[in-house]
Protein backbone atom coordinates (compact mmCIF):
# COMPACT_ATOMS: atom_id res chain seq x y z
CA UNK A 1 0.00 0.00 0.00
CA UNK A 2 1.50 3.66 -0.84
CA UNK A 3 1.80 5.95 2.13
CA UNK A 4 1.70 9.31 1.86
CA UNK A 5 4.39 11.52 2.62
CA UNK A 6 4.76 13.32 5.91
CA UNK A 7 4.75 16.35 5.19
CA UNK A 8 1.50 15.95 2.94
CA UNK A 9 -0.71 14.03 6.22
CA UNK A 10 0.29 16.34 8.17
CA UNK A 11 -1.49 19.12 5.87
CA UNK A 12 -4.10 16.43 5.14
CA UNK A 13 -4.46 16.46 8.99
CA UNK A 14 -4.23 20.17 9.52
CA UNK A 15 -7.19 20.44 6.55
CA UNK A 16 -9.08 18.29 8.45
CA UNK A 17 -9.26 19.69 11.70
CA UNK A 18 -10.00 23.23 10.45
CA UNK A 19 -13.32 21.70 9.86
CA UNK A 20 -13.79 20.76 12.99
CA UNK A 21 -15.97 23.76 14.35
CA UNK A 22 -16.94 22.89 17.69
CA UNK A 23 -14.83 21.25 20.80
CA UNK A 24 -16.15 18.11 22.84
CA UNK A 25 -15.94 16.92 25.91
CA UNK A 26 -15.09 13.42 26.16
CA UNK A 27 -15.74 11.28 29.30
CA UNK A 28 -15.60 8.00 30.18
CA UNK A 29 -18.11 5.41 32.14
CA UNK A 30 -16.52 4.63 35.71
CA UNK A 31 -18.63 2.30 38.07
CA UNK A 32 -18.24 2.91 41.52
CA UNK A 33 -20.16 1.59 44.91
CA UNK A 34 -22.42 4.41 46.26
CA UNK A 35 -22.60 5.30 50.61
CA UNK A 36 -24.88 1.80 51.06
CA UNK A 37 -22.44 -0.44 48.70
CA UNK A 38 -24.89 0.35 45.57
CA UNK A 39 -23.33 0.06 42.51
CA UNK A 40 -23.78 3.31 40.82
CA UNK A 41 -22.01 5.04 37.58
CA UNK A 42 -20.46 7.87 37.30
CA UNK A 43 -18.33 9.60 34.34
CA UNK A 44 -15.28 10.84 34.41
CA UNK A 45 -13.57 13.45 32.06
CA UNK A 46 -10.94 12.06 29.71
CA UNK A 47 -10.39 15.48 27.74
CA UNK A 48 -12.05 18.01 28.32
CA UNK A 49 -11.54 20.15 24.90
CA UNK A 50 -11.53 18.30 22.18
CA UNK A 51 -11.70 19.42 18.16
CA UNK A 52 -14.76 17.81 16.61
CA UNK A 53 -17.52 18.08 14.04
CA UNK A 54 -20.74 16.43 14.42
CA UNK A 55 -22.25 15.44 10.98
CA UNK A 56 -26.12 13.80 11.13
CA UNK A 57 -26.95 10.49 9.91
CA UNK A 58 -30.35 11.40 10.04
CA UNK A 59 -33.25 10.10 12.55
CA UNK A 60 -33.55 6.43 12.89
CA UNK A 61 -36.59 4.78 15.23
CA UNK A 62 -35.79 2.05 17.49
CA UNK A 63 -37.90 -0.25 19.30
CA UNK A 64 -37.78 -0.96 23.23
CA UNK A 65 -37.68 -3.91 24.71
CA UNK A 66 -40.35 -6.40 24.92
CA UNK A 67 -42.41 -5.11 28.19
CA UNK A 68 -46.28 -5.06 28.77
CA UNK A 69 -48.36 -3.05 26.00
CA UNK A 70 -49.12 -0.12 28.74
CA UNK A 71 -45.37 0.18 29.29
CA UNK A 72 -43.85 -0.22 25.59
CA UNK A 73 -42.77 2.87 23.85
CA UNK A 74 -41.08 3.97 20.95
CA UNK A 75 -38.37 6.45 20.51
CA UNK A 76 -36.67 8.35 18.07
CA UNK A 77 -32.44 7.96 17.96
CA UNK A 78 -30.54 10.79 16.57
CA UNK A 79 -27.67 9.13 14.86
CA UNK A 80 -24.57 11.21 13.85
CA UNK A 81 -20.90 11.00 12.76
CA UNK A 82 -18.41 12.28 14.85
CA UNK A 83 -15.37 13.49 13.88
CA UNK A 84 -12.12 14.63 15.90
CA UNK A 85 -7.88 14.76 15.33
CA UNK A 86 -6.68 11.73 14.12
CA UNK A 87 -4.73 11.19 17.82
CA UNK A 88 -7.96 11.81 19.88
CA UNK A 89 -8.47 8.34 21.77
CA UNK A 90 -12.25 7.67 21.38
CA UNK A 91 -13.96 3.65 22.27
CA UNK A 92 -17.42 2.64 22.03
CA UNK A 93 -19.33 3.64 25.79
CA UNK A 94 -18.19 7.00 26.04
CA UNK A 95 -20.21 10.11 26.76
CA UNK A 96 -19.70 13.24 24.58
CA UNK A 97 -20.52 16.19 25.45
CA UNK A 98 -20.73 18.89 21.81
CA UNK A 99 -20.08 22.22 23.88
CA UNK A 100 -21.54 24.65 21.34
CA UNK A 101 -25.27 23.50 21.73
CA UNK A 102 -24.81 21.25 25.02
CA UNK A 103 -26.12 18.17 23.26
CA UNK A 104 -25.38 14.90 25.15
CA UNK A 105 -24.37 11.62 22.95
CA UNK A 106 -23.43 8.08 23.10
CA UNK A 107 -20.54 6.71 21.21
CA UNK A 108 -22.06 3.35 19.94
CA UNK A 109 -19.10 2.49 16.97
CA UNK A 110 -15.90 3.22 15.58
CA UNK A 111 -14.87 3.82 12.26
CA UNK A 112 -11.86 1.83 11.79
CA UNK A 113 -9.75 0.71 9.33
CA UNK A 114 -9.17 3.93 6.97
CA UNK A 115 -6.93 4.81 4.81
CA UNK A 116 -4.09 6.87 6.36
CA UNK A 117 -6.27 7.50 9.51
CA UNK A 118 -6.57 11.68 8.60
CA UNK A 119 -9.18 11.67 11.43
CA UNK A 120 -10.94 9.86 13.77
CA UNK A 121 -14.32 9.20 13.39
CA UNK A 122 -16.86 7.31 15.40
CA UNK A 123 -21.23 7.29 15.34
CA UNK A 124 -22.48 8.67 17.92
CA UNK A 125 -26.67 8.70 19.17
CA UNK A 126 -29.26 10.31 21.03
CA UNK A 127 -32.38 9.34 21.90
CA UNK A 128 -35.44 11.49 22.15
Amino acid sequence: MLRLPSAVLAQMRAAAESLMTDTCILEARSASVGEYGEPTEEFVVVDASVPCRAITLGERRKETAPEPAALARESLVDAFRLVVPHDTALDVDQRVTVTSSGDVYDIVSLIAGRTDEIDRQAIIVRAR
